[in-house]
């Protein structure tokens, strides 16, 4: 069976759509993230934003050494990341919007 030169490179990516899927699909975290930040209804809001940004650091990791990524884009989301964040709404909405800003980038870019 032959390997492709870049099978690394295909699973690195196949990694990348795969963690996007987790993050961003119904019933991903990010969209189950927005409605407990804008509805009423029950659910466990601190534990859905922790796995939303594991996830979202699992994704910065395989995809931030990209060519082409906006790198102002890159360092905020990687300050973002690595800052311990305490569960406030206001860090979940900026992670969320942070989300938002860096997937428009990794479509833009073609890595996903």
């Amino acid at each position: 069976m032959d390997v492709p030169a870049d099978a690394p490179e295909n699973r690195i990516k196949a990694s990348i759509e795969d963690e996007m899927i987790i993050i961003s699909k119904f019933p991903g975290y990010a969209p189950s993230l927005r409605i407990l930040l804008n509805s009423n209804m029950p659910g466990n809001i601190v534990n859905t934003f922790e796995q939303f940004k594991l996830h979202f650091d699992c994704l910065f990791t395989l995809s931030s050494d990209r060519k082409g990524l906006n790198k102002d884009t890159v360092k905020k989301t990687k300050d973002w990341i690595h800052t311990r964040h305490k569960p406030k709404l206001s860090d979940m909405r900026a992670g969320l919007e942070l989300f938002d800003e860096y997937k428009t980038e990794l479509f833009k870019t073609n890595v996903i």
